[in-house]
């Protein structure tokens, strides 16, 4: 071939491939689930920007210092928590600021009944209950754990807090539990079943365990709950001395056995009961082991059960996994409202919005809208409790070599805070506490990591991160609502 044929030639190929590379879809085409076919974008020749590189150097200095701290050492710990605020306080070039919490309209004031409740907490016997509503990031009492470990340091109370029937996603890092029979539960999110009138509970679940056709008028079925204290985790998680059963609506009489330590401590048997009802047991807090036996020919509906001490701050985890925090309206109002009030809520926390952000849209105010809807109907039933809404973390997609930053990340992010200030609660924002835009891969790549490789979870460090951040933040609230009490004297 001719030179100036070969040079033609040349030029219609590489134009047929301009072709191909313009219209190639950005995302690839799936050959199979293991296997897609990519092809170089034209803006990937021509631009040699390398996208932006977020600084995360004073999460990085905190993460080290929470690494080093025991869990078990409280001393070692309030060492480390004077290196911690200078830390945070640093204000030297290159550190990002602190993100604090955000309020409508700036009134600080709407944390102030929990604050409230917090004062003089240590010198009275009350509980009462900070309820931490999530998805997948705060399962297994990631995160929730670490900010309970904080609050109750501070102001009093022990023990984990609210817990499921069973543990639908692995070991509980503040508890070890199991259990015998064979249980059902029912949830309004994720892949929600059907209950009769929507009866899921505080938990947005109901556990009940499984009575066959085969049992006879004068068989009975056993099942039960069993706890012992993990001791790979924070000394107040095992600190508890009270156990309460949140159950109702069997149709059939149900004993109970309580246990602690293998030894019979109380035995009741509940008639029919069509209600919410609330069983308490109180016991030593050496003892180790706790156990619920139940016997009756069908299963009451289960809510969940708590171990705490008795006065102090209990904080919850509920994890609701695949939840964008739209399933509150689901569950029974008038059942819902009995938990609430007999448990005696002073705060709610609501932290979702990472479910959202894989549908890539670019209107959000439908997510805005639909969470606004959800935090009034939790406010309907408790008016005065405040809210804070945690917003969405940071999440990763691949483009080419690199990851970034999801493109909607920032619309969430304003649907879910305006939904938050529309309701008159409070708003944190974890993408920008985190480091903003493209930090989750500096997360990921720190040393140790702070978040795993699938760009969006965060390791077990990195949920003490996130907690440490979250906590010092509140704290810097209530630190300053107590000068302006003393200010008013």
């Amino acid at each position: 071939m001719k030179p100036l044929g070969t040079f033609v030639f040349l030029i219609v190929i590489l134009f047929i491939l301009l072709i191909i590379a313009t219209y190639f879809p950005d995302g690839g085409i799936d050959i199979n689930h293991d296997f897609s076919l990519h092809f170089i974008n034209p803006d990937d020749i021509f631009n040699t920007t390398e996208p932006r590189k977020a600084d995360i150097s004073k999460i990085i200095k905190v993460s080290k210092i929470l690494q080093n701290t025991a869990i078990h050492d409280t001393d070692h710990f309030r060492a480390n928590a004077e290196t911690i605020k200078s830390v945070k306080n640093d204000t030297s070039e290159g550190l990002q600021k602190i993100e604090y919490i955000q309020f409508p309209n700036n009134d600080h004031s709407l944390l102030f009944s929990f604050f409230r409740n917090l004062d003089g907490l240590k010198d009275t016997a009350r509980l009462i209950r900070v309820l931490h509503f999530g998805d997948s990031q705060i399962e297994c009492d990631r995160i929730t754990s670490y900010i309970r470990y904080r609050l109750q340091k501070e102001f009093g109370g022990g023990g984990p807090g609210l817990l499921p029937a069973f543990q639908p996603y692995g070991e509980n890092y503040s508890i070890v539990q199991s259990d015998s029979g064979t249980w059902l539960r029912h949830t309004s999110f994720g892949h929600a079943d059907t209950v009769h009138c929507k009866r899921y509970g505080l938990m947005a679940a109901v556990s009940k365990y499984i009575v066959t056709d085969s049992v006879s008028e004068n068989n009975t079925v056993s099942a039960s709950i069993s706890f012992k204290k993990s001791y790979l985790t924070y000394r107040n998680a095992r600190n508890y001395n009270q156990c309460q059963l949140l159950m109702g609506y069997n149709k059939l009489p149900v004993t109970i056995e309580f246990y602690t330590d293998d030894i019979l401590l109380k035995k009741e048997t509940i008639p029919v009961w069509n209600n919410f009802k609330i069983l308490k047991w109180k016991f030593p807090l050496n003892t180790e082991k706790v156990e619920l036996k139940f016997k009756g020919k069908e299963s009451p509906e289960i809510y969940g059960l708590t171990l705490d001490k008795s006065k102090g701050v209990a904080v919850d985890n509920i994890a609701m996994r695949g939840s964008s925090g739209l399933e509150f309206t689901k569950i029974n109002k008038e059942l819902l409202a009995s938990e609430l009030n007999q448990l005696n809520i002073k705060l709610i926390i609501l932290q979702y919005g990472g479910n959202v952000a894989p549908s890539q849209l670019e209107d959000y105010t439908f997510y805005g809208n639909s969470l606004y809807r959800q935090i009034r109907f939790l406010k309907s039933i408790l008016p005065k409790v405040p809210v804070i809404l945690i917003g969405i973390s940071d999440m990763s997609v691949r483009e080419g070599d690199e990851y970034v930053s999801y493109t909607n990340i920032t619309r969430i992010r304003d649907a879910m805070k305006d939904a938050a200030f529309r309701t008159g609660s409070a708003y944190w924002d974890l993408f920008e506490a985190m480091g903003g835009i493209n930090s989750m891969p500096e997360w990921v790549h720190a040393e140790p990591p702070l978040a795993t490789s699938d760009y969006v979870h965060f390791t077990q460090l990195g949920t003490k991160v996130v907690a440490e951040m979250f906590f010092n933040v509140l704290y810097d609230e209530y630190r300053e609502y107590k000068g302006t009490i003393k200010s008013k004297k």
